[in-house]
């Protein structure tokens, strides 16, 4: 077999415009996505209404006096944030923030950097060390597998089924 070197090693673009949506004709860079790149749109959605709207929706309230029960409010400004600004308890409260923070880190880290280091070397023993630090983060990962299992569970009685059961829908099997 012969190296052409004139060939290129990119793909041709189609030459004619068939069987592309109009969407595709008119912006060249849709044409790079595939098929199966709209998986993202139901992450999209739920990032939209369960973090970006709420987090707008705050960002207005606290240019109000909104109380969270009565409906009627008035806009105040930047009132709220200089109450706030002026409490003495922000101060220290974000003093002790910071000092949490920074000593919490600093701790770990000067006490997790030697371990780490001494459960490196071969020593007798080492792997039941080893499953002594490593054993807490188990029953975390077990005991969200059961309450999934509950979630979905194929019995009537699983929360998702009792759910479309409120809702008079069959249960899914």
């Amino acid at each position: 077999m012969r190296y052409d070197s004139s060939a290129s090693s990119t793909p041709a673009l189609p030459l004619s415009n068939e069987g592309q949506g109009l969407l595709r004709r008119r912006f060249p860079i849709l044409r790079q996505i595939g098929e199966g790149d709209g998986m993202f749109v139901p992450m999209l959605f739920v990032i939209v209404f369960v973090i970006f709207l709420p987090f707008v929706q705050s960002a207005y309230y606290s240019f109000t006096n909104y109380n969270g029960i009565s409906p009627d409010y008035d806009f105040v400004g930047f009132k709220n944030y200089a109450t706030v600004l002026k409490d003495p308890s922000l101060s220290s409260s974000l003093y002790f923030t910071v000092l949490y923070s920074v000593a919490t880190a600093g701790i770990v880290t000067l006490l997790a950097i030697p371990l780490a280091l001494g459960l490196n070397r071969r020593f007798i023993g080492r792997n039941t060390v080893r499953a002594v630090f490593f054993f807490p983060s188990i029953p975390s990962v077990a005991i969200l597998g059961f309450v999934w299992a509950f979630i979905l569970s194929p019995l009537s009685n699983g929360a998702l089924n009792a759910l479309l059961n409120l809702v008079g829908f069959a249960a899914v099997p």
